[in-house]
């Protein structure tokens, strides 16, 4: 019933907030519009009118990408290889993904979808798999407010589902800005030097659109192109997960058992973040998710009886990746990226069950606590 309800949400959540049309971006284009054809007249009497005809396209032509990169669905399309590391198994494997994000600042939406599968002959057996869907809200640059949704299955680890949601505060500081990011700040700093023809060709209140407008773009700037971000995420999700291990007999013969132990759990994580970004087309992220057990119940018992044991019941999820971006924007739209990025799952309280093979002793199972990815993939971007 969970797992329906959740599944539903997704698909509610992902209509929501990617299709939705955008609330004023309209406007603010055929502004722009009425602008770039009645503005030359305006400009006429001007003691520089050259000087000011290109200031102000310049100023429209940054204004008009951006605010089209508030409203269009951005996203990338990716498919590589990974190599995995669980205990002494190691696997190579072809992965495939998505990732679609609409709006910048202050809101944005964002869904991501991967999907890694091993082809042995003719055999097809999908090993991970991971969906993501989540909000941002920017009351300023400097904090942000978040909820999410996340689904995860991991044979690796004996995770046949497990889903997230919860929701929490981001910290930002955004430090530099790269040569493209110079360079439309510098654009949307010659408003004052076209104000005169807006004065001119716009009522109050469609200024107002422009205004707000120029307020969204310059925030949307120092957080898409900054050489360096430095942040701190703290948030409560709550976590449902089914796992299911499997022991195999001295014959062959496979016996799977459910997981026991508590498998629905109120946690609260925290994730410092390191983004750099030091040229346009180059950046590096480094994302360590500590994901901690609620205060009153700090531990999980593995086993029963004398052989059981306490462990601390928290999680580290670590990824990074580097992504360099190939320009070809005019083949594809929007260009084409080559990421490389490693990923480590630790679990210090894993899934857990009791198997009592016929005529033989209990056997505690445990599944294995730490998986290694490391994935090379080539993306499509389009924007």
């Amino acid at each position: 019933m969970t797992t329906r309800l959740l599944s539903r949400l997704f698909g509610l959540l992902f209509v929501a907030g990617l299709l939705a049309p955008p609330a004023t971006g309209q406007d603010v284009r055929e502004l722009i519009g009425v602008l770039r054809r009645e503005g030359a007249t305006a400009l006429e009497a001007d003691p520089d009118p050259a000087t000011r005809r290109q200031q102000f396209t310049t100023y429209l032509n940054v204004l008009a990408a951006e605010e089209q990169g508030q409203e269009r669905m951005r996203g990338t399309i990716a498919f590589g290889l990974n190599g995995d590391e669980t205990g002494d198994e190691q696997l190579y494997k072809i992965n495939a993904g998505i990732s679609l994000a609409r709006g910048q600042y202050p809101s944005q939406v964002e869904f991501a979808s991967r999907v890694g599968v091993t082809l042995d002959g003719d055999a097809f057996q999908e090993n991970v798999s991971d969906l993501r869907l989540s909000y941002d809200y920017h009351p300023s640059l400097s904090w942000e407010t978040f909820v999410f949704l996340e689904r995860r299955t991991d044979n690796f680890m004996s995770i046949d589902q497990r889903y997230e949601v919860g929701g929490g505060v981001v910290l930002n500081r955004f430090l530099g800005l790269t040569e493209d990011g110079r360079a439309r700040r510098e654009a949307l700093a010659l408003r004052d030097a076209v104000q005169p023809v807006f004065r001119a060709l716009l009522s109050p209140a469609e200024q107002q659109a422009m205004d707000r407008a120029h307020a969204r773009a310059l925030p949307a700037i120092r957080k898409r192109h900054s050489r360096t971000r430095l942040a701190l995420l703290v948030g409560v999700l709550a976590e449902f997960e089914q796992a299911t291990l499997t022991w195999t007999a001295p014959d062959g013969t496979t016996v799977d058992e459910r997981a026991q132990g508590r498998r629905s759990k109120l946690r609260w994580e925290v994730r410092p973040t390191l983004d750099v970004q030091p040229v346009d087309g180059l950046e590096w992220k480094l994302r360590p998710y500590l994901k901690l057990p609620s205060p009153w119940v700090w531990t999980e018992t593995i086993g029963r009886g004398t052989t059981a044991t306490q462990r601390a019941d928290y999680r580290l999820d670590l990824y990074t990746d580097l992504t360099i971006s190939l320009g070809g924007s005019e083949v594809f739209g929007g260009g084409v990226s080559l990421t490389l990025s490693y990923q480590m799952l630790y679990d210090h309280a894993p899934p857990y069950a009791r198997v009592e093979p016929p005529g033989g002793e209990p056997i505690l199972l445990q599944a294995e606590d730490l998986h290694h990815v490391v994935r090379l993939s080539f993306g499509l971007q389009f924007r």
